[in-house]
């Protein structure tokens, strides 16, 4: 006999689909109502995340952005050693800070990608992400660094392969 679904992972299941459909209201409801029945679970606060900064990069809406921003420090705070919400905040910031009241400075920015390096150490995501988050604070050669470690652990990741050719000092010939 199947087990019934609990209504948050229900309600969230169906904001996914409502989302790509285009429906934009029926998606942000059936977020909100997954974490609100259930606020101390994380992952409906990353789902939140998520939406609402697909909304925000898609209508360059500055209230969708401080959503995402919100719903990423609270599930960050819900569950200090999951790294998902830590790393939609960064990207969030990263990727759209001129929709943001109060982007991330980039020691914010540095310190958050120190912290999930720290809870996800092998992790080429986290890995590729300190990188970007180095290189745009201006610390190329720790960036080269990383980049290096990050392609010589994942010889087969292209993305690392691309990152330390991008940050390797061009020599003129």
């Amino acid at each position: 006999r199947a087990r019934p679904v609990p209504w948050p992972t229900w309600t969230a299941a169906c904001a996914n689909p409502r989302g790509r459909e285009g429906r934009g209201e029926e998606a942000a409801y059936g977020c909100e109502l997954a974490r609100r029945l259930q606020p101390a679970d994380w992952r409906y606060a990353w789902y939140a995340g998520k939406f609402w900064a697909a909304q925000a990069a898609a209508t360059r809406n500055p209230k969708a952005a401080t959503l995402a921003d919100a719903s990423f420090a609270r599930g960050a705070a819900e569950n200090r050693l999951e790294v998902k919400n830590l790393l939609g905040r960064i990207e969030l910031h990263m990727a759209m800070p001129r929709l943001l009241v109060q982007p991330a400075s980039a020691d914010e920015l540095e310190a958050w990608s120190a912290e999930a390096l720290a809870l996800a150490p092998r992790s080429p995501r986290v890995r590729t992400l300190r990188v970007l988050v180095l290189e745009r604070a201006g610390k190329i050669d720790a960036a080269r660094k990383e980049a290096t470690m990050l392609a010589l652990d994942e010889p087969a990741d292209f993305a690392a392969r691309a990152l330390v050719e991008r940050l390797s000092p061009k020599v003129l010939r």
